[in-house]
Parts: C-alpha cells; structure tokens; sequence
C-alpha cells in the first residue's frame, strides 16, 4: 500500500492533474481509434465478402437458369420428370419419423391391438419394406445379436413369431434406395461443396447442413421419397415453379420450414437454384477448388444393418398362435389366387396363339396354288 502512495505522490509531483488530464484524453482517443479502425476492417471485409458473394451467387444463379433452359430444349428432362408429381407429401410422408420410437417396447398387446396389427401386417406390400410399419419375424429368423438384444435366447423361442417394427436410418435407407435417387442425393452434395465453410452432420434420421452454429438446411426421407428442408421462407416460393412444402407448424421444421422433395432430375435443378437463394441470404461465398463426392453404396442386409446400429428393430409383443395361422391362411390364400390368376393367363395367351395360328392356316388354305392356277 506505501508503494502505491509513492507512486501516486510521484506521478502527480511529475505531471499536474491538467497535464494528467490530457495524458488520459490521448489515450482515450487513441482506445477510440484503434477500435473504429478494428470496425472498420471488418465492415470493409464484410462489404468486400457480401459484393463477391453476389457477383459469385449471381453467376450461378444465371449459369443454373441458363443449364435449366437448356436441358428443357433439348429434351434432357424424361417424361416422367416433364410430369411434375405431387408437390404435397402423402400423409405417410407427412408423418414419417415424427413418432418417438424409444417409447416402443416389447410388451403385452391387447385384443384390439392384435387385430390392428394383423391387419397391418396382411396389407402390407412385400416390396415396398420402408413403407411396412408392422411385420412379423420368426425368432428362428433373427441374427444371434437380435435374439440376444430381445432375451429371445433358446430353442423354446424358435419356433415364436412376433410383431415387430423396423426403422431404418437415413444411411440404410439411402443405400438400398434406386440408383437414380443415389445419384440425385451425390448431385446434391455435390452443389453444397461449392460453397465455403458449409458442412454437414450425419444422424440417424437426418443430415444437417450447417455453418458456424447456423443450420441452413437438413437432407432426409420422408417414407421412400428423398427430400431437404431449407431455410427459406416458404411463402416467398408459392406461386413460382420453385415453390415447396410449408412445414412451419411442425417443430421438427422449425428453423428449415420449407421442405422440397427431390423426385426427379428437374427438381435437383430447382434445389440448386434454391441454394443460390440460401446461400445469397447467408452471405456464402463459393470455394474456388470444391471437392467432388465419392461415396461407395452398400446394400447391407438387415442383420448387417441391426449389428452397425443402422436399423432399429422394436419387438412390439409375440404373435398368438390364433392370429398367426389366420394371417398364414389369408397368405396362402391369396398366393394360391394369384397362381391361379397366373395359371388363367398363361392359357389364355395359349389360346389366343392357337386362334391365331389357325387364322393363318384358313389364310393359306383359302389362297389357290400357283401350279393349279397355271394349269387353268
């Protein structure tokens, strides 16, 4: 404390408090300036960014419409794509993966829900498998590291069956998705490569796009169908060719409301003209060197898919033996219709050819011989 005194009595036998007081003023001065010289770095790089941002944004923009003429005149675009479908999701897709799947567990189910399940299971398409909800699984079926999951360890579960609900993540169900959606979603990253500082982070439902701690968008499946979700106004896009799907009521699409399904190769062109408008509202510029994405697709079966943890499977309660042979009976009962369906056209088709070959019998009898005719 007395080196501070005399530091104090020193300073003020050196300088007089008017002399203190403009000391104190130039260092003001000088803090003020050094700041506003900081600001004013960073507003000009700020300016300097959004200026080549737009120049960068506008090139594209007018490249990606230029490309979109083009492959319309030219027929590029496949019919079924020249067919625009349903903009609106279905409502399976409405409502895909917006159930939380952690409350399922395995348990005791009741009359009504042995019925509903059963119904589930018999209607269900055998090739559409994202789209079966319920379905019904032999213990005997199941991989050892399912059966050891569900404590179905034993030969007194072999000959069990249970209802029980798949849900594939977003990696499973892109690898088993077709090749022309696979090369849609490769297209779509692509695109997201060419701008700066962009990222994107892997769940099981979903992938984010982000930057910073800003999420610009997010790539999913809603049932079969690929789509992204935006952060754009979908409002902004209702009555232009652009527009999409307002999912702003729902918390899941809070921060990404407009969602658009990329059904074709037309709607990968629309997405990438919507990043130009993404991007131009977040001030993204574009990476002068964008890498190219290179992913390898593998179609794992489900026990492969259970074991990398990219397929859930939840055992919802054990089929009665009641329920099981009368979806067993209406199995074989509508496999033994279709043979028989089978078995009607394949005759019908003998028959239609055995017409037609006696058609072409009476043709040829009917015409007179070139020998008999000569001699006439």
């Amino acid at each position: 404390m007395a080196n501070i005194n005399l530091l104090d009595f020193d300073l003020l036998r050196l300088f007089s408090v008017p002399d203190l007081i403009i000391i104190g003023s130039i260092l003001l001065v000088a803090i003020v300036l050094i700041i506003g010289n900081i600001v004013l770095v960073h507003f000009y790089k700020k300016h300097a960014e959004r200026k080549l941002c737009t120049k960068q944004l506008q090139q594209r923009r007018e490249e990606l419409l230029g490309m979109l003429e083009t492959m319309k005149n030219g027929g590029a675009f496949a019919v079924a794509d020249e067919e625009e479908k349903e903009d609106d999701l279905t409502e399976e897709e409405m409502y895909e993966d917006d159930e939380d799947d952690d409350d399922l567990e395995m348990g005791v189910i009741s009359a009504d829900d042995e019925e509903s399940l059963a119904e589930a299971v018999a209607s269900a398409d055998e090739a559409s498998e994202f789209d079966r909800r319920v379905r019904i699984m032999k213990a005997a079926e199941m991989s050892p590291a399912m059966r050891e999951k569900f404590s179905l360890v034993g030969s007194e579960y072999d000959e069990k069956s249970y209802f029980v609900r798949f849900a594939y993540s977003f990696e499973a169900k892109l690898n088993r998705a077709d090749e022309k959606v696979q090369e849609r979603y490769v297209a779509l990253l692509n695109e997201l490569a060419l701008y700066r500082g962009v990222k994107i982070a892997s769940s099981s439902k979903q992938q984010r796009i982000y930057k910073g701690r800003k999420t610009l968008g997010l790539i999913m499946f809603r049932g079969r169908t690929l789509c992204i979700a935006l952060a754009l106004n979908p409002a902004d896009y209702k009555d232009t060719k652009y527009r999409g799907i307002d999912m702003s009521e729902k918390k899941r699409f809070k921060a990404t409301p407009m969602v658009f399904k990329l059904t074709s190769s037309r709607k990968i062109e629309y997405a990438k003209y919507l990043l130009v408008q993404l991007a131009d509202a977040h001030t993204l510029v574009m990476n002068e060197n964008p890498e190219k994405a290179e992913i390898n697709f593998e179609n794992l079966s489900d026990a492969e898919l259970f074991e990398n943890d990219k397929l859930k499977i939840y055992v919802l309660g054990e089929v009665p033996e009641n329920v099981l042979q009368k979806i067993e009976a209406e199995a074989e009962a509508k496999a033994a219709a279709e043979a028989e369906a089978k078995k009607a056209e394949r005759l019908a088709k003998k028959a239609e050819k055995a017409q037609a070959a006696q058609a072409q019998e009476e043709v040829a009898a009917a015409k007179p011989k070139r020998g008999k005719k000569s001699a006439e």
